[in-house]
């Protein structure tokens, strides 16, 4: 089996219907990740964030969107904003970001 292929039985099925709210396993202290899509072009991840925290400052090959379910989160980078519940952020692709605080 490909690495590929391995990589896709981990995703979640295309056409599934799920609230993401009901999916997010916030986990006391932690970040937790569960990725959707995963493509050499770009991916699909959804994370959350235990109040207090984040991703470090980092850059992507490709450009990237955070859209938060509920919560407030910093972005910084190029530009410091913040984003709240039902709102998106996003980063052009190389650009140097970072997300803080995932309170719920």
């Amino acid at each position: 089996m490909s690495s590929q292929q391995s990589a896709n039985q981990r995703e979640m099925r295309i056409a599934e219907v799920v609230p993401l709210i009901d999916i997010a396993n916030y986990q006391e202290g932690a970040v937790v990740r569960r990725t959707f899509l995963s493509r050499p072009t770009g991916t699909v991840t959804l994370f959350a964030f235990d109040e207090g925290q984040g991703l470090s400052e980092h850059t992507a090959p490709f450009d990237a969107m955070a859209h938060l379910l509920e919560g407030e989160a910093e972005k910084c980078g190029f530009g410091e904003t913040t984003a709240n519940e039902g709102q998106r952020s996003s980063s052009h692709a190389g650009e140097s970001t970072s997300l803080l605080e995932g309170a719920h």
